[in-house]
C-alpha cells in the first residue's frame, strides 16, 4: 500500500469522525483533527504492522487533509 493510499484511508476515517462530531468551534474542529489524524494513524501502523518511516508523524497526515481540503 503506497502513503498516498493510506493518507486517503485515514483522511476518509476522519472525515467520517468529524462529519459524526457536534463540534462547530473552528478551533476545537481543528485540534479534534489532529487527534483523529494521530490516533488513526498509530492504530492504522499497528494493524497493518507497517514501518514507522512509511508514515512520519500523523501531522504529516494532517497537513494531506488540509492540502486536500483546500483544492476541493
Amino acid at each position: 500500500m503506497t502513503k498516498i493510499n493510506i493518507y486517503k484511508e485515514i483522511i476518509k476515517q476522519v472525515d467520517e469522525k468529524l462529519s459524526k462530531s457536534r463540534v462547530r468551534n473552528p478551533e476545537a474542529r481543528e485540534c479534534l483533527a489532529e487527534n483523529l489524524c494521530y490516533d488513526l494513524t498509530k492504530k492504522y501502523i499497528q494493524k497493518n504492522k507497517l514501518d514507522l518511516d512509511i508514515i512520519k508523524t500523523s501531522g504529516e497526515v494532517l497537513d494531506k487533509y488540509y492540502n486536500l481540503e483546500r483544492n476541493n
